[in-house]
């Protein structure tokens, strides 16, 4: 006998998983995350501000230690802002890296 695949409602999971001690969810996109208020209640959603001192969204620690606690301490560096110091570190000399810069490859 062969079975056909279905896919699972949201509250079918829920039935059947809801009740069992484990941790389970759908998986959300970014905008979605940013919305979803659990996420804001467990600090997992943060604001901090930008070196211009604009706020900027940032994902937060997801696992909670009561004896050593993680945090955020600072938003994330700009698109491309460490492509400069990263090339220096792999050998790449100053004029190199600005020539990547004058055609546009950095």
């Amino acid at each position: 006998m062969r079975t056909t695949f279905r896919e699972k409602t949201l509250d079918e999971w829920d039935a059947e998983l809801g009740n069992l001690e484990i941790c389970w969810g759908r998986i959300q996109t970014f905008s979605e995350m940013l919305d979803d208020p659990l996420f804001r209640e467990r600090e997992m959603i943060l604001e901090l501000k930008g070196k211009t001192g604009e706020k900027q969204a940032a994902i937060g620690v997801p696992v909670k230690l009561s004896d050593t606690p993680g945090s955020v301490r600072s938003a994330a560096p700009d698109f491309g802002e460490s492509t400069p110091s990263i090339l220096k570190e792999l050998g790449y000399s100053e004029k190199e890296i600005e020539k990547f810069a004058e055609m546009d490859v950095i």
